[in-house]
Parts: structure tokens; C-alpha cells; sequence
């Protein structure tokens, strides 16, 4: 994808359907519109580069500028900012700290993390159980699987981290 900078104005657009808007007045030709119709609009291809990744789930890498190299091509540097900041209500009263946003956001994202850890762990639950009928249909030694089954049904009341889990092993 092309990435394209309004020289004048240094604002960067992603797309066409966002130059199209910037520039309600101009007839656009139809079908794939060429690299020279937007230069004649004083846009120039702009290099975004790879974004970054922030340092940290309360971080958040924006555009920071837009510059020119000595050979006129255009690129972008990236800065790193806080996800959140305080929020006040018009009469200048807090409505809600940064500390209490960034607090509510990794309980958000902790518990959407525990949900797709729960969903993996019901899973390994429906296969352990299979895995158990079939040996007791075979008449074959089950508790290996049911001490499996039971470390996985436990191992969410343990689990305080989510990036950090242990999984229980199942029986060879």
C-alpha cells in the first residue's frame, strides 16, 4: 500500500478515498488514478517504513513528522506516547485518571488473554474426555487422562499471569 503526503499541508494520507475527501472540489479521473494526477495535486509518495512496536501494552507508536531526504523523497518518523491520559469533563473536574485508564486497560486486555487461555484449556478438556471413553470402552488404565483432565480443570484457580502459563501435560 502507497502512503501519500500533501506537500503544502505535511498531512499523510493512507488511501484515495482520503485524498478524494480532502479535495471535494476536484474531478477524479475513473479507474486506478496515476502517480502524476496527484503530483499535479501536490502530493508525493511518502515512505512510512515499518512502524515500530511499542515498548509496552500502555504505549502507542503515532507519526511523529514527516521529512525529506536530500534526494527529495519523502519518509516518516515515529514517536512513542502514552495510550492513555487524564480525562476531565468541561467544568475542569477529572472524569478518569491516566493511572485509572491504564489500570482498566490491562484488566481488559488480562481478561481477554484468561478467555482465549479458558478456550484452549475447554478444549485439551473435550479431547482428555474422549480420550478417556475411549479408553474405558478398550478397558484400558484411564487415570493418567483423569489426573490430566483434573491439573487442567485446576489450573485456571492457579493462574495469576496469563502470559505466564504452565500447562499440564498429557499422558503418552
Amino acid at each position: 500500500m502507497q502512503n501519500w503526503i500533501h506537500v503544502e499541508t505535511q498531512k499523510i494520507f493512507s488511501n484515495l478515498g482520503e485524498i478524494k475527501r480532502a479535495n471535494p472540489n476536484t474531478s477524479f479521473p475513473p479507474g486506478p488514478v496515476k502517480p502524476d494526477f496527484l503530483k499535479n495535486l501536490g502530493y508525493e509518495v511518502i515512505d512510512t517504513g515499518t512502524r515500530p512496536l511499542p515498548s509496552s501494552d500502555l504505549k502507542i507508536v503515532k507519526i511523529d513528522q514527516a521529512k525529506q531526504r536530500e534526494d527529495k523523497t519523502w519518509y516518516v518518523t515515529y514517536k512513542e506516547v502514552n495510550r492513555h491520559s487524564t480525562t476531565k469533563h468541561p467544568d475542569g473536574s477529572i472524569l478518569k485518571t491516566k493511572a485509572q485508564q491504564d489500570k482498566d486497560y490491562l484488566e481488559n486486555i488480562k481478561m481477554i488473554k484468561l478467555g482465549g487461555i479458558r478456550d484452549q484449556r475447554n478444549s485439551l478438556l473435550s479431547q482428555a474426555d474422549l480420550e478417556i471413553s475411549k479408553g474405558l470402552d478398550n478397558e484400558e488404565d484411564v487415570m493418567p487422562w483423569r489426573k490430566y483432565r483434573k491439573a487442567l480443570r485446576e489450573m485456571m484457580d492457579n493462574l495469576k499471569d496469563p502470559d505466564k502459563v504452565v500447562w499440564p501435560q498429557p499422558p503418552k
